[in-house]
């Protein structure tokens, strides 16, 4: 994971010259990948400074991919829970400063998370694929979005790469 931290990285800075900015999306319809049916909460935006916790989930179904779980924290805390096919299995714990937190809740705004749908692909189910969860919390609201087999739209994979990319930042504690 720590291998593809600086291209992830250049991969954001990439994103985020192309992407709509916050202001842009109120103005502006959503893309057709950014399709606004069947939300997961009634919060359908929600600003950076807003935004308190981040997890991503990863699992494959049949394949030996990286299965695991990490939750970001505002107060810079990091919660890792290594399953299957990682380096680190088990819990961790390490700290996150705020400036990869923050940028990580601005990706988010600015790709319009919180008009995504719930799940990708919508009405269908890949058995085998690499799939993800993405969680944000906004003030006493969440949002979850369930990404079967990578078929959600680009910006949704980028705030996925994002996530992992600080991850590969954070500096972990000890274990004794």
């Amino acid at each position: 994971m720590l291998v593809y931290t600086a291209p992830l990285l250049a991969l954001l800075v990439c994103l985020s010259c192309s992407s709509k900015t916050s202001t842009d999306m109120k103005t502006s319809k959503p893309s057709t990948d950014m399709e606004t049916s069947k939300p997961s909460t009634d919060t359908e935006t929600c600003l950076t400074d807003q935004i308190s916790e981040i997890t991503l989930e990863r699992w494959g179904s049949f394949s030996q991919l990286p299965s695991y779980k990490v939750i970001l924290r505002s107060d810079e805390t990091v919660l890792y829970i290594g399953r299957a096919f990682v380096e680190k299995k088990g819990k961790h714990t390490g700290k996150l400063g705020k400036f990869y937190f923050k940028k990580l809740a601005k990706l988010i705004e600015s790709e319009g998370y919180f008009k995504l749908r719930e799940r990708y692909p919508e009405d269908a189910v890949i058995e085998d694929g690499y799939d993800a969860r993405v969680k944000v919390m906004c003030g006493d609201k969440e949002k979850v979005v369930f990404d079967n087999a990578q078929e959600g739209p680009i910006g949704l994979w980028a705030i996925e790469m994002a996530i992992d990319a600080a991850v590969g930042r954070a500096r972990w504690d000890i274990v004794k």
